[in-house]
């Protein structure tokens, strides 16, 4: 008796091009559908058992001694709010995934040398690891302590660039002191949840896909990637090590990353035969930087990518992201969109994100059936006699054997023979899909007020807005050579330019955005002898991918010049920071500043307000539409063996006009050559890239006091405070 398993979601017509074969007598035919609902998880997995001894053959890393499947979901414990940890984890678990991976973010443990904070809110390694154990999934800690991530420089506390003579990620002592007392200050936080203690954590990463820059280093990088494979050896953690995109390194587990992996294996075991194959990143979707639409990998593909490795031989599937989640506070790099959400299974609020989600979750489901047979056989290739198509056999086709059926024609379906059957293989083919996040449920502001952020100097003590004077009649033009990210520039006060300095277009891609010369015509400047130049620059985060991390610069850097003359050496006067930030305006109605009822004037820019909205029309928001999806969803759970999960909720803040500016064309163009669909694969075109953020229910359960305050800083000027609204999402 046969087994197909067709990938084909009730809402996308087309299916993957790979087919799933048994002959054993396991189950009748049957083609799989996969539940449309979102929020409609399927049945979990028995708990995995506690793990104490972890180690590996070719096959599969092994827990007690016993080879296992495993699929992994990333998900980064800063990016949501401890208060849904939980509940993401649950979601985890019953998608079929066996154990979740996260990054260890240095700066967020150590923003002050040899000052820790594993304790607190986002930074609760610990209460997080309690979380997945108490799921019952296993973790993998990705501790670098590079992360790369789309993460503010990468993750690494700025007081690096503190130190003379320091080089990151390369043969330097000073780093490697620094990086090696790290490593060894998260082993003791997390000592309890290795797996030797009966925890969790049954796998270890050091360094961070340094395969694509270890060249960049010459000789010191060889050094630096093989003595970071020894050093992470001699900790006796008592689990394995691994470095993703690194192929090299001996002394470890060399993994692979990227939207495929299963071309990477034949060569892997090539040059490590007794080591797994294992992919730590599939990129289940793309991030999204400001000026960018959002972009799609279609469920189909994920699947398709998937399957193909395991057909292959490979025996661990991570998937980056599998819950993306938010860049709160300043922790996005350069113009990453604060929503990272990464078109992931689970949105940014911790939804599953249909069809993706459940498409995902039936195919572990089944293979997780059949993990007996895929670890206990190495995969034997048949040749099928028609190009473009493979299959890969685990076990005796004569008893009973897995046989994966694979068409990787981008475009035409084909029929092969098997078995003496004709068995139509289609073609690699997906549709988009509309977003589910939204609500009915809105609240407007009880009440606005606002101030002006001064323009130029305020603080003439903090003599490090650069600001300068000099004796000019009637200038022309200004002209700013370099100059990153984003500038103000005021003439006597008046605001002549607002905006980025950067080639947007240039720099859509995963690689750093370069700063471009600007020409800012002058007009309407009164004739005086002399003139005030101000000019604010403010850093859009920092530059997380790339070597030589060290060398990365932000502000004015290069000549400023007026009407030709060149004044970077004149009298500049500079201060760092916003006399809001000094007076902490971010602290509403807190602060001892008045704050002004009415509105500023029509396009004032550098306007803090201070919007109040109703916490208890809130909360009671929250419980009307908690009520009414749980109510919609009994209706939806027809079948007894589907386990219901509790929903989760979020509030969303919507930011009306005050999106304006960077992101409001935004290009079609998928990034980085990851796809031919170019348009296909992007939504958003035409508007901004983000126009909400995502404020935990916990957020607003917190406050003390009758209101809910926000501050928002509006730079450019012209946005409306009063369009700003709460809303409430259930998924």
């Amino acid at each position: 008796m046969n087994l197909s398993l067709f990938l084909d979601p009730e809402r996308c017509v087309p299916e993957i091009p790979l087919t799933c074969l048994s002959n054993a007598p396991l189950e009748p035919i049957r083609r799989v559908s996969f539940a449309t609902e979102a929020g409609t998880p399927l049945l979990p997995l028995s708990p995995p058992p506690t793990p104490q001894n972890v180690s590996y053959t070719r096959r599969a890393i092994t827990i007690n001694g016993k080879p296992e499947l495993l699929f992994t979901a990333t998900i980064h414990y800063p990016r949501s709010d401890p208060s849904i940890w939980p509940a993401l984890m649950a979601r985890i678990k019953a998608a079929g995934n066996n154990a979740i991976d996260t990054y260890v973010f240095w700066n967020v443990h150590e923003p002050e040398e040899g000052v820790y904070d594993f304790e607190n809110s986002i930074a609760n390694l610990p209460l997080f690891l309690k979380h997945a154990q108490d799921a019952g999934l296993y973790v993998v800690l990705r501790i670098g302590p590079y992360v790369c991530a789309e993460w503010n420089f990468g993750g690494f506390p700025v007081w690096l660039l503190n130190k003379p003579g320091m080089e990151l990620r390369t043969y330097n002592e000073l780093f490697m002191k620094q990086m090696s007392r790290f490593i060894k200050k998260t082993l003791k936080v997390v000592h309890e949840y290795l797996a030797p203690q009966g925890g969790p954590i049954i796998l270890l990463q050091i360094e961070n896909e340094y395969g694509s820059f270890e060249k960049a280093h010459g000789e010191r990088g060889s050094q630096y990637i093989q003595w970071a494979g020894e050093f992470a050896q001699s900790l006796d953690a008592g689990v394995p090590w691994f470095m993703c995109y690194q192929d090299n390194v001996p002394t470890v587990l060399n993994a692979q990353n990227g939207f495929y992996a299963d071309n990477w294996i034949e060569g892997h075991h090539r040059r490590f035969p007794d080591q797994p194959a294992m992919v730590t990143e599939l990129w289940s979707g793309w991030f999204q930087k400001f000026g960018q639409p959002k972009y799609a990998r279609f469920a189909e593909d994920v699947a398709y990518a998937s399957a193909r490795f395991i057909a292959k031989g490979g025996t661990y599937v991570a998937y980056y992201m599998w819950h993306g989640g938010t860049n709160f506070g300043r922790w996005g790099s350069d113009f990453k969109t604060t929503s990272y959400d990464y078109e992931a299974p689970l949105t940014e609020f911790g939804f599953p994100n249909n069809p993706k989600h459940n498409h995902l979750a039936e195919f572990h489901h089944v293979l997780n059936n059949h993990k007996g047979l895929l670890l206990s056989n190495e995969p034997v290739d048949i040749s099928l006699g028609v190009a473009y198509t493979e299959a890969q056999v685990y076990g005796d086709l004569q008893t009973r054997a897995l046989v994966f059926l694979s068409n990787m024609d981008a475009t035409n379906d084909v029929t092969i023979t098997f078995e003496g059957k004709q068995i139509t293989l289609p073609h690699c083919l997906a549709s988009i899909r509309s977003r589910p996040e939204s609500t009915d449920l809105l609240l407007s502001p009880s009440s606005i007020s606002h101030i002006v952020e001064p323009i130029g100097i305020f603080n003439s003590s903090a003599a490090i807005t650069s600001q300068n004077h000099w004796n000019k009649s009637e200038p022309q033009s200004i002209a700013l050579t370099t100059c990153e990210d984003v500038a103000h520039v005021f003439l006597d006060g008046k605001k002549i330019h607002s905006g980025v300095i950067l080639d947007l277009e240039a720099g859509l891609s995963a690689g750093k955005i370069p700063a471009k010369p600007v020409e800012l015509p002058v007009e309407g400047i009164e004739t005086a002898e002399t003139h005030e130049l101000a000019i604010l620059v403010s850093v859009a985060g920092i530059w997380n991918f790339g070597a030589f991390l060290e060398r990365v610069e932000k502000g004015i850097l290069g000549p400023v010049v007026v009407d030709g003359v060149d004044l970077s050496n004149g009298e500049w006067v500079h201060q760092i920071g916003l006399q809001g930030e000094e007076k902490k305006y971010h602290l509403g109605s807190k602060v001892q500043t008045k704050w002004n009822s009415s509105l500023p004037s029509s396009n004032t820019p550098l306007v803090w307000h201070l919007i109040r909205f109703s916490k208890k029309t809130l909360l009671r928001m929250l419980e009307e539409a908690t009520d009414s999806f749980v109510a919609t969803s009994e209706q939806s759970f027809k079948s007894p063996t589907v386990i219901q999960l509790p929903p989760i909720t979020a509030f969303v803040l919507f930011l009306g006009t005050m999106t304006r500016g960077l992101a409001t064309q935004v290009p079609c163009k998928f990034p980085d050559s990851a796809s031919n669909g170019g348009e296909t694969c992007a939504s958003g075109c035409g508007y901004p890239s983000q126009t909400w953020y995502n404020v935990p229910v916990a957020w607003i359960e917190d406050v003390q006091g009758n209101d809910v305050e926000v501050v928002l800083f509006d730079e450019v000027g012209g946005g409306d405070p009063s369009s700003v609204s709460f809303g409430v999402v259930v998924g």
